[in-house]
C-alpha cells in the first residue's frame, strides 16, 4: 500500500454532512449505483434517526490522485456544483446520504437544479405532529396545519416562519406548546444526530476497494456491483450495474427479472473460467483490459439460457430454477456451441432433470462440482461424449424417496413441478386435456393450493393438478377423474367412481362436475367443482347465451335432479355450462349395473357473443323496466331482473374495451336506473306485504293495497327514473346510429 495512505474514522452530525454535500466537498464517484430507494426505505431511516438508532457509518475516499472522471453530479434530486478540488468519494453510504440531504434540503430556498417528479414522489417527505409519524402528502388531500415538511426543521429561522403562517393561526392555543415542543425535539435530533464517518485518504481505486472488502469481512454488507464497478470504471465509461440492470429488464419476458445481480455477475464471471466459489480473483478480474468486451458479449448467452429454460424447461420464473448453478452451466452450454444438435439439447434436459431431481448441487462438495463443471465444458467444446460427471462407485449418483409433503421451497419439489409441466404437450395449450382423455388413469399430484402458488392460469393449475401418470395404465385401481374434453357431447357416468367427478370440456372452458346418488330416480349434483350452480324447474332445454339469466333463480352447494330437468354451472373463468339429465338409473339389487346418469352438456363461447347481442340484451332489460314501472313488481321477478343486471354488468365489463368512454356511460346509467328502481320495487312489495299481514283483506282489496304501496313509493321519482331512462335511451340510439 502507499505510505501516505491514511485512514481515520469521523464523528459528523447531518448538519454538517449536508453542509459539505452543499459546498461539493462530498460528492458521488461515477460508479456509483443509482439511486434505487423507494418511499418505506426512507421512512425507515427517518424513523431510525427519530429513534436515536444506529443507520451504519459511510465511507469516503480521497484519492491519491486527481481522477478525470465525469462524476455524478447528483444527490437526491439535486444537481451540485463541481467546484472543489479537496472532494471526498461515498463508497458507501450513497443512498442513506441522497435520502438524507434529498429530504431536508428546502427546494425552494436552493439554488441547486431540481429534478421535480423525482422530488415529489421520493423525497417530499413530512411529519405528522399530531400523530408523531411520517408520511407521504397526496396531492389531493389537504394538508393539516400540524402537518410538516422535513426540510424546514433543519434551519430554526425556517421552521418560526413556517409555524406563525401555518401552525399558529390554525391550531387552539391549549395544542400550540405540546405540537411546537415535539418538531423542537425532532429538528434538534435532526441537526444533532451523528454519523460515524469512514475516511479513505490518499488511497488508489485498488487499494480503497481491498480496504472496503477487508471491512466486509467483518460485517459491513458490500454488493459486487460497487466492487466491479469501482474496479473497472474506465474513461470509456463502461459501467458495470448500468449492464445487469439492463439485463434483468431484458429477462423480464420470460419471468427473470427478479435473478439476483450477484448471480448474474457469477454468470460473466464463469466466462473467464471462474466458478462462483472463485472469490478471490473479484478484484483482478475486474480490471482485466476486456472485462468491459467480455461482459457485453457474454450478456447475450444469458438471456439464450433463460429463453431454453423457459422454453424447453418450462421455468417460467426464476424462483422455479432449482439452481443458480444451472444457469451459469447453461449459459457456458451456448457460449460454446452456437448451434446445437438435436441431441445436444436432448443431452441437456437430461443433464437439468439429473441435477435438480438429484440434489446434485446441494450433496456434492466444491471439489465435486468442479470436476462437474469441467466435465461439462469438456462436452460443450467436444473433448467429451458425456456431459453428466458421475464418478462411478466411489460417489454413486442416487436419487432419494419421494417427498411426503410438496413445498416450492425444496428443490425436488421445484424438479418434480418442472418435469410434470414439460410432459407433453404444454401446459398453456388448451388442446392439453386431449392428452388427458387419451390416458384416463390419473393420479391427484397436488393440492390446488400449492400449486396456485406456481402463478398458473386456471386452466393451467387444472391441467397440472390432474397430471397422468403415462402410458402404464393400472386395471386394479380406479380412475381419480373421468375428462370429455369436447365443448358440446353426450355422458354416461358411472358415479360410484371418484365421488363422482366428470371433467367436461377443455382448458380454461373445463367444468369438474360432481354427482352423488339422491333416490331411486334423482341425483344430486354439486357446486364443489366449480363457482356457481343455477336451477329453474322450468327451464326444460338449454337457453340462449343472452337468456342463461332468466335460469338464475337461486344458487346452492347442490341440487336434486330428475330426467328432464337443466342446470347451468358456471366456472372460475366466467363461462357457462348447461347440463340436461337424460337418464338416471340407481340399480342397488345388481351391482355389475353400478349407478348410472346420462346427461347432454353445452358449453356457451362467451367470446363469441359480441358486442351487438349484448347491446340487444341490455335494450330489452331497459325497456322492460320503462314498460313495467306501472305494474305491481313481484318479489320473483324483482329477484329474476336483478340477476339479469348483474349479468349484463359482467359482460358489459368483459367488452369494455370495445366501447368509447361515452357509450360505456350511457349503458351504465340506464343499469344504474334499473338497479335503483328494483330497490324501490321491493320497498313496495315489503309494505304491502307488511299492510296484507296486519288487515285480513280479500284477494281484491290486497291487489289493491299493493298497487297503492307501489304507487305511493313516490311517484315523482319513478316519474324522473321513466324521463332520464328514456332519455339515455334516445341517446343511445344516437349513438348507436353514428356507430353503424
Amino acid at each position: 500500500m502507499c505510505k501516505k495512505l491514511t485512514i481515520d474514522t469521523k464523528i459528523k452530525t447531518i448538519g454538517s454532512l449536508i453542509t459539505e454535500v452543499k459546498q461539493g466537498l462530498v460528492c458521488v464517484p461515477p460508479f456509483q449505483r443509482d439511486f434505487v430507494w423507494t418511499c418505506d426505505n426512507i421512512k425507515d431511516l427517518f424513523d431510525s434517526i427519530k429513534k436515536n438508532y444506529p443507520i451504519g457509518s459511510l465511507l469516503l475516499w480521497k484519492p491519491s490522485e486527481k481522477m478525470n472522471w465525469e462524476e455524478s453530479r447528483k444527490v437526491g434530486p439535486f444537481e451540485l456544483p463541481q467546484n472543489n478540488d479537496q472532494k471526498w468519494y461515498v463508497l458507501d453510504g450513497f443512498q442513506r446520504l441522497s435520502s438524507m440531504f434529498g429530504c431536508l434540503t428546502n427546494p425552494d430556498k436552493s439554488s441547486f437544479a431540481c429534478d421535480e417528479q423525482m422530488y415529489k414522489s421520493l423525497f417530499n417527505l413530512y411529519y405528522d405532529l399530531k400523530n408523531e409519524e411520517f408520511f407521504y402528502p397526496r396531492n389531493d388531500v389537504m394538508k393539516q396545519p400540524y402537518q410538516v415538511p422535513l426540510h424546514v426543521l433543519l434551519s430554526s429561522s425556517d421552521f418560526r416562519q413556517y409555524s406563525r403562517t401555518n401552525i399558529e393561526p390554525k391550531i387552539p392555543k391549549d395544542e400550540i406548546d405540546n405540537l411546537l415542543d415535539r418538531a423542537d425535539s425532532l429538528a434538534s435530533r435532526f441537526i444533532e444526530y451523528k454519523i460515524a464517518c469512514i475516511e479513505i485518504n490518499d488511497a488508489n481505486i485498488e487499494e480503497a476497494v481491498e480496504i472496503f472488502s477487508r471491512l466486509n469481512s467483518k460485517g459491513v454488507d458490500i454488493s459486487f456491483d460497487w466492487m466491479v464497478n469501482a474496479l473497472s470504471y474506465k474513461k470509456n465509461n463502461f459501467k458495470f450495474s448500468d449492464e445487469i440492470t439492463k439485463t434483468q429488464r431484458d429477462l423480464k419476458e420470460f419471468g427473470f427479472e427478479k435473478t439476483p445481480r450477484n448471480v448474474l455477475f457469477r454468470c460473466i464471471q464463469s466466462s473467464f473460467g471462474k466458478l462462483y466459489f472463485d472469490q478471490t480473483d473479484i478484484e483482478h478480474l475486474a480490471q482485466r483490459d476486456d472485462f468491459a468486451k467480455t461482459t457485453r458479449e457474454t450478456i447475450p448467452y444469458i438471456k439464450k439460457a433463460v429463453q431454453f429454460l423457459h422454453n424447453e424447461l418450462h421455468v417460467n420464473k426464476y424462483k422455479y430454477l432449482p439452481y443458480n448453478m444451472q444457469l451459469i452451466f447453461i449459459m457456458e452450454f451456448f457460449r460454446k456451441i452456437s448451434n446445437p444438435s438435436e441431441k445436444q439439447i436432448n443431452d441437456l434436459k437430461n443433464w437439468f432433470w439429473k441435477t435438480s431431481y438429484s440434489n446434485y448441487f446441494t450433496v456434492n462438495s466444491l471439489t465435486y462440482q468442479r470436476k462437474a463443471y469441467n466435465q461439462f465444458i469438456d462436452y460443450a467444446c467436444g473433448a467429451s461424449s458425456e456431459i453428466f460427471y458421475d464418478d462411478g462407485e466411489k460417489n454413486p449418483y442416487t436419487t432419494y424417496a419421494f417427498p411426503k409433503k410438496i413445498s416450492l421451497g425444496a428443490v425436488r419439489s421445484k424438479a418434480l413441478i418442472l418435469f410434470l409441466k414439460t410432459d407433453n404437450p404444454n401446459l398453456q395449450d388448451e388442446q392439453y386435456s386431449d392428452y388427458i382423455e387419451n390416458h384416463k388413469n390419473e393420479i391427484m399430484l397436488a393440492e390446488m393450493s400449492f400449486v396456485e402458488s406456481l402463478g398458473l392460469r386456471y386452466f393451467e393449475r387444472n391441467n397440472l393438478v390432474h397430471m397422468p401418470k403415462g402410458n402404464d395404465i393400472s386395471q386394479q385401481n380406479k380412475p381419480s377423474i373421468f375428462v370429455n374434453t369436447n365443448l358440446e357431447d353426450s355422458i354416461i357416468l358411472d358415479y360410484t367412481l371418484n365421488n363422482g367427478s366428470f371433467i367436461i370440456g377443455n382448458g380454461k372452458k373445463a367444468f369438474d362436475t360432481r354427482w352423488s346418488e339422491c333416490g331411486d330416480d334423482s341425483i344430486y349434483c354439486y357446486r364443489d367443482g366449480v363457482k356457481s350452480l343455477f336451477f329453474n324447474p322450468d327451464i326444460v332445454d338449454f337457453p340462449q347465451y343472452q337468456n342463461i339469466p332468466e335460469a338464475f333463480n337461486f344458487t346452492s352447494r347442490c341440487k336434486s335432479l330428475v330426467a328432464g330437468n337443466v342446470i347451468i354451472l358456471e366456472n372460475s373463468n366466467g363461462y357457462f355450462c348447461a347440463i340436461k339429465i337424460i337418464k338416471i338409473t340407481n340399480n342397488k339389487k345388481d351391482l355389475s349395473e353400478r349407478h348410472h346418469v346420462e346427461f347432454r352438456y353445452h358449453i356457451y363461447d362467451s367470446e363469441k357473443d359480441n358486442i351487438d347481442n349484448i347491446i340487444k340484451s341490455i335494450d330489452s332489460a331497459a325497456s322492460s323496466i320503462i314498460e313495467k314501472l306501472a305494474t305491481p313488481y313481484y318479489r320473483k321477478e324483482s329477484f329474476l331482473l336483478e340477476k339479469k343486471i348483474r349479468f349484463l354488468e359482467e359482460q358489459l365489463a368483459y367488452h369494455s374495451k370495445e366501447f368509447d368512454a361515452v357509450y360505456a356511460k350511457t349503458i351504465n346509467s340506464v343499469l344504474d336506473h334499473m338497479a335503483y328502481f328494483i330497490q324501490k320495487a321491493n320497498i313496495a312489495n315489503a309494505l304491502a306485504e307488511q299492510n296484507l299481514k296486519l288487515q285480513n283483506n280479500s284477494l281484491d282489496e290486497a291487489i289493491a293495497k299493493k298497487q297503492f304501496a307501489l304507487k305511493q313509493t313516490n311517484e315523482n321519482e319513478l316519474s324522473k327514473i321513466i324521463n332520464e331512462c328514456i332519455q339515455h335511451r334516445n341517446e343511445w340510439e344516437k349513438i348507436k346510429s353514428l356507430k353503424s
